[in-house]
């Protein structure tokens, strides 16, 4: 919700969706000039539907490099966060195909020092949290404290076909 609010306030004719992104959209056809999703789940035929034929749609995803440092500390303490799946890319790029077509690719890479509570939010903020006790990941997190990461992302530019 918070992120929501801050993209709707990020430009005086920005808006902002909160929604169930596997239901249909409640936006008019054809009437967005983009659609942004990051790390999260995509309705790829909602996104071309709102879109305007010029629109484009911005995916950010990690990479299998993404957050390593931080999911190689947490195995050693017996914590196992969920990866990126080898195959994910082309797997993206077969469903996205019918839809857009690929304007452009970057490889968006920073180092990371994570505190205590940068490494609680980081793992519960991702797909692991529905695998992990909040506590456990707590208690490691202060002992593991600090950890060497580095953020790993693509970020792709589409345009509607």
């Amino acid at each position: 919700a918070a992120a929501v609010r801050a993209a709707a306030r990020a430009h005086p004719r920005a808006a902002a969706v909160r929604w169930d992104v596997g239901r249909d959209w409640p936006i008019a056809d054809g009437s967005v000039d983009a659609v942004l999703t990051v790390f999260a789940p995509r309705n790829l035929a909602q996104a071309r539907r709102v879109l305007r034929r010029d629109g484009s749609l911005l995916l950010a995803r990690p990479t299998q490099r993404h957050l390593r440092g931080l999911r190689e500390a947490l195995a050693g303490a017996g914590i196992d966060l969920v990866g990126v799946e080898a195959a994910k890319e082309d797997r993206l790029a077969e469903s996205i195909a019918p839809h857009f077509a690929t304007q452009q690719t970057h490889l968006i890479e920073h180092p990371l020092t994570l505190d205590a509570a940068q490494i609680a939010a980081a793992v519960l903020m991702g797909p692991s949290a529905r695998h992990v006790e909040a506590a456990r990941i707590a208690d490691a997190a202060r002992e593991l404290a600090p950890v060497a990461a580095q953020a790993s992302v693509l970020l792709s530019v589409y345009r509607p076909r």
